[in-house]
């Protein structure tokens, strides 16, 4: 008898010991889900950013970008000392008037060269991009090409300044408007570009 009630207490106590190990009622349960969604949420947090380092498609449109700004940007800042269409537009305006900025008068030979070739330079870039062609891709390839007229255009009317002395007022002016049409190709190539980057970017598949 003494045995039976012996065991019994010891069997009451192990349950009343694992009971106290559990959680106990709705705040134990609390506890469990908010342990889960730390976790949930530290594993969505690293999918977040493997996908941004890992994307095909991200990567290929920053690489380009950079390509962008050291092929075209930066080879407008020479000459032009600046790559906005108002900066160029100034550009405009002082060779009306008469002067001539510092940079645009030292944009002449291989450095002119080297700018009138950027637009097709950075075109063979776009070959293939990730997700395929696309209306974006077309459209900023138009642009280039626009860009590349204009800049031609602009070699030509450059060569046939006088080496010595001051050009004259009919060539100053032909100057100045081929430069205010410039201005509106490198504002409609800037824009294409940057939808085209952005397209790509948002053609990933749903995996990224």
């Amino acid at each position: 008898m003494a045995k039976n009630a012996r065991r019994a207490g010891s069997t009451a106590a192990a349950e009343a010991t694992a009971t106290a190990d559990a959680p106990t009622g709705m705040s134990g349960w609390i506890k469990v889900l908010l342990v889960a969604l730390l976790l949930a949420a530290a594993a969505a947090g690293g999918l977040w950013w493997w996908r941004r380092t890992h994307n095909p498609y991200r990567r290929w449109a920053a690489d380009r970008t950079a390509r962008h700004e050291r092929k075209i940007t930066r080879r407008f800042e020479r000459c032009f000392g600046g790559a906005t269409a108002d900066a160029i537009r100034h550009v405009s305006s002082e060779v009306r008037a008469g002067r001539m900025p510092s940079a645009f008068a030292t944009c002449r030979g291989a450095v002119l060269t080297e700018l009138v070739v950027s637009p097709m330079d950075f075109a063979g870039d776009l070959l293939r991009p990730p997700g395929g062609d696309g209306p974006t891709r077309t459209r900023e390839r138009d642009r280039l090409e626009s860009l590349g007229t204009a800049l031609a255009q602009l070699q030509r009317l450059v060569d046939m300044l006088p080496a010595q002395g001051a050009p004259s007022v009919e060539s100053r002016e032909r100057l100045a408007t081929a430069i205010e049409d410039l201005a509106v190709d490198v504002d409609n190539e800037s824009r294409s570009f940057q939808e085209f980057a952005r397209a790509v970017e948002n053609s990933a598949p749903s995996l990224f």
